[in-house]
């Protein structure tokens, strides 16, 4: 297991998460336990690519775990044909930049969606926090996966989908000296398009995301699947800007996966 192209999957039965000892202890059969207490100690297992130093550290459906040229995705099961064995291997293969090559399909960028979806939905309604999303590229995906859970009234206010230059600017209140200089697919147009959401709806999350999804629309500086979103989440402003691969579709899916991730993992933050 301690070849650098092993890519897997780790199916669990529901929403229980497993502690990272467990997973590692079942995945990595000749390693003995104090092998690995060792090596999570020295922060050489990462959870979603932050370091974990407890062997108790839960993980859940939609999290990916790296451990010695491993990648450990979790995904609960969904037919019979899975049931039979808990690890899935995927793909064999690194590319020329040593990362994994991209292997999720459609179906599988919807599996991801959904168990991010159902966690975030917990998270919200348990910590009473609000939120509110401001897109671009994802066209109002974002709101769409959020009110796929019933009882996300709670929580989330609502939405501005500002596609175009105009709506960013009249809607939002980008500066248009912000969008000739920088263009709408920058860090300075979604963090004032955060800000601009603010405003409208004063939710404790407010999230923007601006980008080109494709085929057309990249430039050589900004080529297709260059994505900017920000959060402001209290008083602390966020921003990740994503290089990501693949048709249309697929970018917006993606998109959507990385900012609930990132959501999901500093409301964690809070409340840990």
């Amino acid at each position: 297991l301690f070849c650098k192209e092993l890519l897997m999957v780790f199916w669990l039965r529901d929403e229980e998460p497993i502690k990272i000892g467990s997973l590692l202890k079942i995945t990595n059969p000749e390693l003995k336990s104090f092998e690995i207490k060792k090596f999570i100690k020295r922060g050489k297992v990462l959870l979603n690519d932050e370091p974990v130093f407890e062997e108790s550290k839960f993980a859940y459906p939609g999290d990916e775990i790296k451990f010695k040229g491993l990648f450990i995705k979790l995904k609960i099961k969904k037919n019979k044909s899975q049931i039979e064995e808990n690890i899935e291997i995927v793909k064999h293969k690194f590319n020329k930049n040593n990362r994994w090559e991209e292997f999720s399909n459609d179906k599988e960028l919807d599996l991801d969606i959904e168990r991010l979806s159902i966690k975030l939905h917990k998270i919200l309604k348990n910590s009473s926090k609000t939120i509110s999303f401001a897109e671009s590229c994802t066209g109002g995906l974002l709101q769409e996966i959020i009110t796929r859970n019933s009882g996300s009234s709670e929580y989330f206010l609502g939405g501005v989908v500002s596609y175009s230059i105009d709506s960013k600017r009249n809607l939002l209140g980008v500066k248009e000296h912000t969008l000739k200089r920088f263009g709408a697919v920058s860090e300075n147009t979604a963090k004032e398009m955060v800000y601009g959401l603010k405003k409208i709806f004063s939710s404790d999350l407010c999230v923007s995301v601006t980008g080109i999804a494709g085929p057309t629309g990249g430039t050589k500086d900004k080529p297709v699947g260059t994505v900017h979103f920000s959060v402001l989440f209290g008083d602390n402003y966020y921003h990740k800007k994503l290089n990501l691969k693949g048709k249309r579709e697929a970018i917006r899916k993606k998109t959507a996966i990385e900012i609930y991730k990132f959501l999901i993992k500093i409301l964690l933050k809070e409340t840990e």
